[in-house]
């Protein structure tokens, strides 16, 4: 007798401890659970059940006291469940309680148990605290509707692509509008598999400074759109993590307008410098090239006012002329330098060179049967330019009219005008055999405003000034070789407008 009373104490302590362990182990997980007697009519909840409702442990329940619980908007729904429960389908629902005015969710589960005619003779089942998760989960849904309405709304286009595969994952409107992408043809698809990369490098550079900064931050590259057109964005990028994916979140700005309006600010700004060059050059001009021919006019005015001899008043008229004519000839070459800064770009077409080279000769003509110049030319290799046609016509004009004016009277004068392909650049070369100059002494020098180097015939010394402001101004370069009695060979490299 006293082993088997022993043994019923060891059975009940044991007990006590896993009721104890189990009652931990639910309050821990938020989990109760309860037992429904349809017989007595009881049901007996855990101590963490009681806990969950905030009823005093031992409180008497009933399955009418549980629905008393349950928020008057999910208690239809409870019952129904429960009801189904009943004939035999699985038990498990999510719903509201309210406790003292306060909302909170749970989820319940139950086996039911029944006798052999289908009556209820009672069940088990748990409930668990979800009200956390649920707020989480609210919390979740909320920031990913904001999400998605910030997304689909942007004005900037906006990619989710996975990091791992490459292929896109959402797109909205605005991406679609730069690409010119439906959105089936880019869902599902990749960046590159959709060919947005006019250099396809591009995505690998991306993804490397992605996986060393975990950012990207404005950079900038060509993309192609469905037109085949090429359009400049700016793109950053950010690994994010959505529900254990990594996700490359990708924010993608068109700036072609922008660029093209930031290259045109840039070329005004060059020509805005340009011309105020040009400006310095008028205030020494006026300094210096007209004072002196006004003053002496000026000069020789009052000169033949004094003077009774005609023949005397007839030489200082000579004299007057020809300063007259030097000072005409100075204002018609700041005439042309000034008509040629106004010249726009946006001017620019193909011009085949032999077509400015006939209207340069046909001017020339008197000066060069005079001088029994002989002309060559050589445009077989390039035969056209893509450049403004005043800019080319006043460089091709005032090479030629140099050769012809400085001709060498040694020899049979001759001209030749070739042209071909070099680098980026349009080669254009004038070379004659004329009396030639010291083009190593004379430096820099040989291309500022006014400079002669010989006084076999009258000029303003702007020609050379005109033919390097033009080349300079849109982008390309001239040199010059040149020696004393041999001759003289202009290097127009020209830069081509496409």
């Amino acid at each position: 007798m006293d082993e088997n009373n022993h043994l019923l104490k060891l059975l009940e302590s044991q007990k006590k401890e896993i009721e104890a362990d189990m009652n931990r182990a639910q309050e821990i997980a938020h989990i109760g659970s309860w037992r429904l007697n349809v017989v007595k009519d009881e049901l007996l909840w855990s101590d963490e059940a009681y806990r969950i409702f905030e009823v005093p442990a031992g409180t008497s329940l009933t399955y009418e006291k549980f629905l008393s619980f349950i928020h008057p908007d999910d208690l239809k729904n409870v019952d129904e469940k429960w009801q189904k429960a009943l004939l035999g389908d699985k038990y498990d629902v999510e719903h509201r309680i309210l406790i003292h005015g306060k909302i909170k969710w749970v989820r319940e589960t139950a086996i039911l148990e029944f006798d052999d005619t289908a009556n209820l003779l009672g069940g088990f089942g748990t409930v668990q605290d979800i009200t956390e998760k649920m707020h989480a989960e609210s919390s979740l849904r909320e920031s990913e509707e904001k999400f998605a309405a910030a997304f689909r709304s942007n004005p900037d286009g906006l990619l989710l692509t996975d990091l791992e595969s490459g292929l896109i994952i959402d797109a909205n409107d605005s991406f679609l509008n730069i690409s010119g992408f439906k959105r089936e043809d880019v869902i599902g698809n990749s960046t590159l598999s959709i060919n947005i990369y006019s250099d396809p490098a591009e995505r690998e550079r991306i993804i490397d400074i992605l996986n060393t900064k975990g950012n990207l931050r404005n950079y900038e590259f060509v993309s192609r759109h469905t037109s085949g057109a090429e359009r400049i964005v700016l793109i950053s990028s950010e690994i994010i993590t959505i529900r254990n994916r990594r996700i490359i979140l990708s924010i993608i700005q068109d700036i072609t307008s922008r660029k093209h309006m930031q290259d045109q600010l840039y070329k005004k700004n060059e020509s805005l410098l340009k011309i105020n060059g040009m400006l310095k050059d008028f205030v020494y001009i006026a300094a210096h090239d007209l004072r002196s021919p006004v003053a002496s006019i000026l000069m020789m005015s009052e000169f033949i006012k004094m003077q009774d001899s005609v023949f005397e008043k007839e030489q200082a008229f000579d004299h007057v002329i020809k300063l007259s004519k030097k000072l005409q000839l100075t204002i018609d070459g700041l005439l042309e330098m000034v008509s040629l800064q106004t010249e726009s770009i946006t001017n620019c077409k193909r011009i085949k060179f032999s077509e400015v080279l006939d209207d340069i000769l046909y001017d020339c003509s008197d000066a060069i049967s005079r001088n029994k110049i002989k002309i060559g030319t050589d445009f077989d290799t390039v035969s056209e330019i893509g450049y403004v046609e005043a800019y080319l016509k006043s460089i091709l004009k005032n090479l030629i009219t140099n050769a012809i004016k400085y001709c060498s009277e040694n020899r049979e004068p001759f001209v030749s005008i070739s042209s071909k392909k070099e680098a980026e650049h349009v080669l254009m070369v004038i070379k004659d055999n004329g009396i030639g100059f010291d083009s190593k002494a004379a430096g820099d020098d040989l291309f500022k405003p006014f400079k002669r180097f010989t006084s076999k015939s009258e000029g303003t010394g702007m020609g050379l000034y005109i033919v390097k402001n033009i080349i300079e101004k849109n982008g390309g370069r001239v040199s010059v070789e040149s020696k004393p009695d041999e001759g003289t060979t202009f290097y127009c490299f020209l830069k081509e407008y496409q």
